[in-house]
């Protein structure tokens, strides 16, 4: 595929300039209140290899030369990050003593896997990891975010063994081919939306940090991807029926979320 692409550009004559970089969420260590705590995302652009290597989720770190985008409006709207950048050849990254009790208070929670009936608890703009199966993956549908740009996205309904029926907006189009009805996914940093109480189905969408694995590294992904697996092996009746309601209600579902917009 990559041969094909590169073989397609040189006879567009189109120079494709590709710059690595990766992005790193981080919070405060701690603070007075938690009003004066603060997430953020770091973009490291060029990163040098041994520090990607080196950075450990639930670390602390003293950063130096960081800056902020020309473009970063303030304040900042409810749930939206704080944007940082570095380049790599200039960020410097200090591991710092740890104290286990100021992390436990701390914005960082350790990763785990959210169950679909669980999500009734998610606040709007909260993050959360899925691991699911796909029933309905809907046609491409032009939507408009949140700075005006339009974008093609596709919605698909899923669920787990909880049998919740959850909607998934994704704009990654690289990845929406990929994923048809019965495939097992895990979703990493979805944002959640809300509930259409009228169909009892959670709304989430996916952002730019969100990550979209089939075959996950993650240990505790992994795990609860084998109980996925197990679970839908021996449940086809039951997926069966859970499918043909996601296929009913898709329709008439999108058309309120997207006419509400």
């Amino acid at each position: 595929m990559n041969q094909w692409i590169s073989e397609e550009l040189k006879k567009m004559d189109i120079d494709r300039l590709v710059v690595p970089y990766f992005r790193v969420s981080i919070c405060d260590y701690s603070g007075s209140s938690m009003d004066d705590r603060c997430k953020a995302t770091l973009t490291m652009w060029r990163p040098d290899e041994n520090l990607y290597s080196n950075i450990k989720e639930g670390g602390r770190y003293l950063i130096h030369n960081v800056t902020t985008p020309n473009w970063q409006t303030y304040p900042l709207s409810p749930g939206t990050p704080m944007r940082l950048n570095s380049m790599g050849h200039s960020i410097l990254w200090k591991e710092a003593l740890l104290d286990p009790k100021k992390l436990g208070v701390s914005m960082y929670k350790p990763r785990s896997i959210t169950s679909c009936s669980d999500l009734w608890k998610a606040q709007n703009h909260l993050e959360v990891d899925l691991v699911v199966c796909v029933l309905v993956v809907s046609e491409p549908r032009l939507c408009i975010q949140a700075n005006g740009k339009e974008i093609l996205a596709k919605t698909m309904l899923v669920t787990d063994n909880s049998q919740q029926l959850t909607l998934i907006e994704c704009t990654k189009q690289s990845f929406t081919e990929l994923i048809k009805p019965m495939c097992i996914v895990f979703f990493k940093n979805l944002r959640y939306r809300k509930c259409e109480f009228e169909f009892g189905v959670h709304f989430l969408a996916t952002n730019p940090e969100t990550e979209i694995k089939v075959s996950p590294r993650e240990i505790y992904a992994q795990e609860t991807i084998t109980d996925l697996k197990q679970w839908v092996k021996n449940n086809k009746p039951t997926l069966d029926e859970l499918q043909s309601t996601a296929v009913e209600i898709c329709g008439p579902l999108l058309d309120k979320i997207y006419y509400l917009k």
